[in-house]
């Protein structure tokens, strides 16, 4: 029967068919495997051959065409072939759109095609036929499987395991397993996630062999008590052949199966290490449990339960002590072995509780792809990525958005993290069409999303990581939706259910939303009960005021929050201070890692996003949107995050002298404390939230010499302090006596300004270095590993002990300052310098590029719902292109010289406007010093926020290493300056910038102290004695704002010749407007009067 495209049946919706066994647990490692990953031949064919057979049509091979060379080709499976540079398809990257004609259900015209087979040799002791079986884990998108040239089936669903029961269709000796994948099928639909479509079988193949008697699935149901310590086992097996039994056959099967369980739990978690009260327990003692069993249906198939296994004393699973008992089945000589987690997530009047605990989810998205191989699994890879995340505070992970490989949710049973895990779901690209025919509402539709819950669950039942079921991501809604959502409730009620868009809980557990406004978290959390959740540019805004309560009631989750495309994201302190509230759960991040993928160009290697492979629908760099770079480097966005969501957190109470701009910023300020103001001060240790595995933290201060003129500055280290164990809310204040005798005797020695850090350091796994700025001496940053501990969390503040006294001890210099006739500095202590310029441009970010509708650009506060213009908009950086801020001209004014200085007005303009600034800068030669006077003074109208306000001086040459006393190592902006620490910093001049896959703005550090840059001849110049109305901070690059503004890869650049340093008194912060919220108004950038001073020496 051919395929009528304009008239779909009810079987072309069908996710799969043929001889499918049941959906069942992954139990690759306890019963017999054979894997056939590895050598397969292929063919490759642009699009599908056989376009007119439909998917569900069971036809023998021979119906098809099939081409087949001589010499065929061979490929290592699993793989994606468009990650093959001998096939000619390549990825293609989307966020919304799909990337071909919508006409559900069927596939496109153009279809990228594979065909793959290997001959297959069945074990002689597999007597059982009935028993053998073909196992997918992950084929995308759709496949047909043939035997020996006979159909046995199809499949759809990407990221979802399906099982062929092949038996009838295996014969003696060799047989020929063959496989078609369509890039494209009816299940694309239903697949529009915001990642690379790269079609293939990426996941194990394998034969499973079930004999009778054999375990075919289980579900082991666990419980625990907080009130009575007691901890609960049901467990439920579907036993191969059971079903054909007979009463007393099943009665004696049931006395003979023997259950036993480990008298302790065990820490396998390689993030904790052993210290004392986290030892792993070493007996191997197990207690056997006398249990009754009953039959029981479930899904048309005969279960065996067991009455319930108490134990006594238990030590419940948590993300922060992942306790994991073993438990052995022995049924009638088909032995299973187990890890279970007895662990409670429930949900009390709003509330969600984990053994009684509030839980709080401080979590990240994660995309399961790597740059080499896509989402190809790899064991190592995984590990070192959950530790990471561990490492940096985080205590879960969403499965965004889809089934991430199952060993992955081993790895969070071990290693301790939360799981939301999200079915392998989305629609999202029926929005352009109005969500028209959108599959949620269409009821041909039903049997497929219930298949992808089904399939889902099924798999990963058994994980005690999984606290909340996601049904899938932006697909709207509809009855469908609500299906998936009753057949997870009717497995148990129990069970948490997620999505985003039941935005009137009516077949969801929890109250989520994306992106929100601050203010909109807020009258959520603690509005009336009938006042709107959110602005109305948001489809949320449209929930009646009946259902609002409702939502008041439930627990609240941030699914996705805080976008970090490229630097940034912003005011992380904002949304973090939400979270003491009783009915919030938490949030994800968006998101853990870029998704980029490797690229070979004419150029070289480079991290590639859509369009770059040529394909013509695309979202371009939106897929790099990460915390963590996609070849694992760290960004200062992660650093200021991981440290700001602590479980323990440095606090200062500072008084009047916070010089925070607003209640939710917890940064120190950027002026120094004088000694009575610190004198002043408290400082303690406060509890975010509630941890067990806090016995392990420790406290460290160390105090240091900010700017020192000699090589090693001066410091004093603090004893090494174990804490206490902390309850939420609870603080422990730190005992000042020994730091101020400290600092008093730092004064003693001529110190002038001292930087203290406190860091809380804790025995568990970190990572081993920091890449790529190195501190002198005084530590490394949240995640990494410091006294063989992990550095958990810090603060820091400077105190100021005595006037810095006016260094003018540099090496003499003939013709230390020389000025073109028009002013423009040309030589500076006998460096070359190409002209000095008022820069109010800067490279932009993805933020500074995002046109989303939360628009601040200009506000100076915002009304009740944060919603600024609440409408998509001009990004701030088409804003400032527009005022032509890239475009200012320099006029002389006038030069004025005496014996003592010489002075040099400018003014800077725009070209079309009327507004600009005058810039005078006086230079003062003293001794072997030049001092430098800046004032700024604008006229007209500028923009209302402006990108940045400063000078930058070019100097000559590349190589330049920049040495600084101030804030560091990572970049610092308004918005995000947690991430590091006051002191002393070293780097290479060209890895002072975060690497984003874009060239933007990114090497900014606030308030310096003292910088010395040093170039490959020998030439040291100090810039020291900073002074103004506000203080300067500086980057330098090895390429101008210009340059980075016109490049979409750094291979784009030319050839560095030039080294940029810049003083600013203004950068924007930085926000997360890519995909969410603007830079709010405290923290944005303003034109201003502004003057400056420093010193320049000239030391060899």
């Amino acid at each position: 029967m051919a395929v009528d495209l304009l008239n779909p049946t009810n079987d072309d919706y069908l996710p799969d068919g043929g001889s499918l066994a049941p959906a069942r647990s992954y139990s690759l490692d306890s019963e017999p495997h054979i894997s056939l990953n590895g050598d397969w031949q292929f063919n490759y064919y642009d699009t599908d051959p056989n376009p007119e057979i439909a998917l569900q049509e069971p036809k023998d091979l021979s119906e098809f065409t099939v081409l087949r060379s001589s010499a065929p080709k061979t490929a290592q499976l699993p793989n994606h072939w468009v990650l093959d540079p001998e096939i000619p398809s390549n990825p293609c990257y989307t966020n919304l759109a799909y990337p071909f004609p919508l006409n559900p259900p069927f596939a496109p015209a153009k279809n990228p095609t594979m065909d793959y087979w290997r001959e297959i040799v069945i074990p002689a002791d597999w007597t059982e036929k009935e028993g053998i079986r073909l196992r997918f884990e992950g084929v995308e998108s759709q496949y047909r499987v043939w035997l020996n040239g006979q159909w046995v089936g199809f499949a759809t669903g990407s990221r979802l395991a399906h099982e062929f029961e092949i038996g009838s269709f295996l014969k003696p000796g060799s047989n020929q397993l063959f496989i078609r994948v369509n890039q494209f099928g009816r299940g694309s639909y239903l697949e529009d996630q915001d990642q690379w479509w790269l079609p293939g079988v990426f996941r194990d193949i394998s034969l499973q062999y079930l004999p009778q008697g054999q375990v075919e699935d289980r579900w082991i149901k666990t419980d625990y008590d907080a009130a009575t310590g007691r901890g609960l086992l049901e467990i439920n097996l579907r036993i191969r052949g059971l079903g054909s039994l007979d009463e007393s056959e099943r009665q004696e099967l049931s006395e003979a199966i023997k259950v036993k369980v480990s008298q302790q739990p065990r820490l396998k978690s390689p993030f904790l290490k052993p210290v004392a009260e986290l030892a792993e327990v070493a007996s191997e003692d197990f207690v056997t449990h006398q249990v009754q069993w009953q039959v029981t249906e479930r899904e048309g198939q005969t279960w065996l339960s067991s009455s319930p296994i108490e134990i006594p004393d238990a030590q419940p699973w948590s993300a922060d002590r992942p306790n994991l008992y073993s438990l052995v089945i022995d049924a009638a000589g088909a032995v299973l072995e187990a890890e279970v987690g007895l662990r409670r997530v429930e949900l009390v009047a709003g509330q969600v509780l984990a053994n009684g605990q509030p839980l709080k989810l401080l979590g990240a998205n994660r995309h399961e792809v790597n740059p080499e191989r896509g989402r190809v699994w790899d064991q190592d890879y995984a590990l070192q990525d959950l530790l990471t995340l561990k490492a940096f505070n985080f205590n879960a992970i969403r499965t965004s958005h889809y089934p991430p490989h199952p060993k992955l949710l081993e790895l969070a049973d071990r290693i301790g993290l939360w799981v939301c895990l999200e079915a392998d779901m989305e629609t999202h690209g029926f929005e352009f069409c109005g969500w028209d025919n959108n599959p949620p509402a269409v009821p041909e539709w039903k049997e497929a999303f219930v298949d992808r819950i089904r399939r889902t669950f099924e798999r990963d039942k058994n994980h005690p990581s999984i606290a909340i079921w996601s049904l899938g991501n932006e697909a709207f809604t509809g009855p469908n939706l609500a299906a998936m959502g009753q057949w997870i409730k009717a497995q148990d009620p129990r069970l948490l259910v997620h999505y985003e868009a039941d935005r009137t809980l009516s077949y969801s557990d929890i109250y989520s939303r994306m992106y929100p406004t601050l203010e909109e978290v807020e009258t959520l959390l603690n509005g009336e009960p009938e006042a709107p959740v959110a602005g109305a540019h948001h489809a949320a805004s449209k929930v009646e005021p009946k259902d609002r309560p409702r939502l008041r009631e439930a627990p609240y989750l941030t699914v996705e929050y805080l976008h970090a495309m490229g630097t940034g994201p912003g005011n992380v302190e904002g949304y973090l201070s939400k979270l003491g509230h009783r009915r919030h759960l938490g949030g994800f991040i968006w998101e853990w890692r870029d998704h980029s993928l490797w690229q070979e160009t004419e150029k070289g290697r480079r991290l590639a996003y859509g369009g770059d492979f040529g394909e013509p629908i695309h979202d371009g760099n939106f897929v790099s949107d990460g915390l963590l770079t996609a070849e694992g480097k760290i960004t200062s966005g992660l650093l200021n995050l991981a440290n700001q969501q602590s479980p323990l957190r440095v606090r200062f109470d500072l008084g009047d002298r916070t010089d925070a701009p607003n209640d939710y910023d917890d940064s120190t300020p950027e002026k120094a404390l004088t000694e009575a103001e610190f004198a002043a001060a408290s400082i303690y240790v406060e509890a975010q939230c509630t941890l067990d595995y806090l016995q392990g933290a420790f406290l460290k201060w160390e105090l240091q010499e900010v700017g020192a003129e000699q090589e090693i500055p001066r410091r004093t280290l603090g004893p090494l302090v174990a804490l206490p164990k902390l309850a939420a809310g609870q603080r422990w204040e730190i005992d000042k006596g020994p730091i101020e005798a400290a600092l008093n005797q730092m004064r003693h020695e001529g110190v002038s300004e001292a930087a203290l850090v406190i860091k809380l350091l804790h025995d568990s796994w970190s990572l081993p270095d920091l890449y790529p700025v190195r501190a002198f001496d005084n530590g490394q940053p949240v995640g990494y590993q410091e006294d063989s501990k992990r550095v958990m969390n810090l603060n820091s503040i400077t105190v100021s002990l005595a006037p810095r006294e006016r260094q003018d001890i540099g090496i003499q210099v003939a013709d230390s300052l020389e000025l073109s006739r028009d002013g423009q500095l040309q030589k500076l202590l006998g460096v070359e310098v190409l002209g000095a310029t008022l820069a109010a441009w800067r490279a932009p970010t993805d933020n500074d590029n995002g046109h989303g509708a939360l628009d601040y650009f200009g506000f100076t506060e915002l009304d009740d719902l944060g919603s600024g213009r609440g409408s998509r908009a001009e990004s701030s950086s088409e804003r400032w292109a527009g005022f032509n801020l890239d475009k200012l001209e320099r006029q002389l004014v006038r030069t004025c010289s005496t014996e003592e200085s010489f002075t040099v007005v400018e003014r800077w303009a725009a070209p079309v406007y009327d507004y600009g600034g005058v810039l005078t800068w006086v230079y003062r030669k003293v001794a072997s010093a030049i001092d430098v006077d800046l004032d700024f003074e604008p006229f007209g109208t500028w923009p209302t926020c402006i990108p940045r306000l400063g000078v930058t001086i070019p100097l000559p040459g590349v190589g330049w290493k920049a040495s600084w006393g101030g804030f560091g190592p990572g970049v610092a902006y308004a918005d995000m300056r947690q991430g590091g620490w006051w002191g002393n910093f070293e780097a290479d001049a060209k890895d002072l910038v975060e690497p984003n896959v874009v060239p933007q703005e990114g090497n900014y550090h606030p308030a310096v102290r003292v910088l010395e840059l040093s170039n490959p001849d020998g030439k040291v110049l100090r810039f020291d004695n900073f002074a103004g109305s506000n203080p300067l901070g500086f980057s330098i690059s090895e390429y101008s704002a210009a340059e980075i503004t016109a490049a979409g890869h750094w291979d784009d650049l030319p050839a560095a010749t030039r080294t940029y340093l810049t003083f600013d008194w203004v950068q924007h912060g930085m926000g997360t407007r890519s995909c969410g919220p603007d830079v709010r108004p405290e923290y944005q950038g303003r034109i201003g009067k502004f003057d400056g001073s420093f010193r320049i020496l000239r030391k060899s």
